[in-house]
């Protein structure tokens, strides 16, 4: 298993698809030609990081993170937007933990002070992905989970 930069731009599409093939009536339907279009825009303009989640050559995922920042402190945090993986077991563990590594790296590169994440996620109604994450440093800040770079 990788996690590696985008190879195309054809990814980041192949990347929303998955996620968006997720049935859920709960939510917000996709548009997903519009989602391709806005997420390989913000791709293509330098404005996030798209990491794909690789195994045995093919694409099983992707964590996808944008810059945000509160209104009330100046930090500068590196926001994960999307995480999508359809592995499964040991092999979704990791996969969540080397892709919030690569998030986290980038951050570090890009002088950020801290990476934060949702917990609340309707691909993760029990939270595993929020445990492995405060085992592996990340802090509980309620709906969400912080790491601090400095």
């Amino acid at each position: 298993m990788i996690i590696r930069r985008v190879k195309n731009i054809n990814e980041i599409g192949q990347g929303i698809a998955m996620y968006a093939s997720v049935p859920d009536s709960t939510t917000v339907p996709c548009d997903l030609p519009y989602a391709i279009t806005q997420i390989r825009r913000a791709y293509s303009e330098g404005r996030s990081c798209f990491r794909v989640i690789e195994v045995d050559s093919e694409m099983h995922g992707f964590i996808m993170a944008t810059p945000y920042s509160f209104d009330y402190n100046p930090a500068k945090i590196l926001l994960v937007r999307y995480y999508y993986s359809d592995l499964t077991g040991i092999k979704s563990a990791i996969a969540l933990k080397r892709a919030h590594t690569s998030v986290t790296e980038y951050a570090i590169k890009n002088n950020m002070d801290f990476v934060m994440t949702s917990r609340n996620s309707r691909l993760d109604p029990l939270d595993k992905y929020g445990q492995i994450l405060k085992r592996a440093g990340w802090i509980d800040r309620g709906s969400h989970l912080l790491f601090k770079l400095k």
